[in-house]
Order: structure tokens, then C-alpha cells, then sequence
């Protein structure tokens, strides 16, 4: 999925995402990769706790680098 987006990006085809969908089109994202039930208040108390994991560059869009999309 990751090579197709980027593939179509270089073509110059739009690519665009609601919620989640805009999420990822970010440098960062949010890959709970350790998470085990961590809420939003426990995240926000300690934003560098081990369990919160980000990844970079799923997508690659210019003109949002940089960023961490939040739909919500």
C-alpha cells in the first residue's frame, strides 16, 4: 500500500483522507506499536511515555512535512 500511494503521488494523482486517512498522509503518525490500552488523558499526563510510538514518512507529501495530522 505504502509503494502504490507513493507511486500515485509521484504522478501527480490527489491523494487525500478523512480521519484516519488524513492521519497517515502526515510526516508523523501515531503507530501504536507498543500500546496496551493507554488512554488519551494518560498520553497527554506523559507524552514520552515508552508506549506511545511514532513512525515517519508513510506517505511522501512535501507539502506536509513536518506535520502530525488530527482529524479529530
Amino acid at each position: 500500500m505504502q509503494r502504490a500511494l507513493n507511486e500515485r503521488i509521484l504522478q501527480g494523482v490527489p491523494i487525500g483522507g478523512t480521519s484516519a486517512g488524513l492521519d497517515v498522509l502526515a510526516q508523523f503518525i501515531y503507530s501504536a506499536l507498543l500500546n496496551k490500552g493507554m488512554t488519551s488523558s494518560e498520553g497527554l499526563a506523559d507524552p514520552f511515555n515508552k508506549c506511545i510510538t511514532l513512525d515517519r514518512d508513510l506517505v511522501n507529501l512535501s507539502i506536509l512535512q513536518g506535520l502530525i495530522g488530527d482529524a479529530a
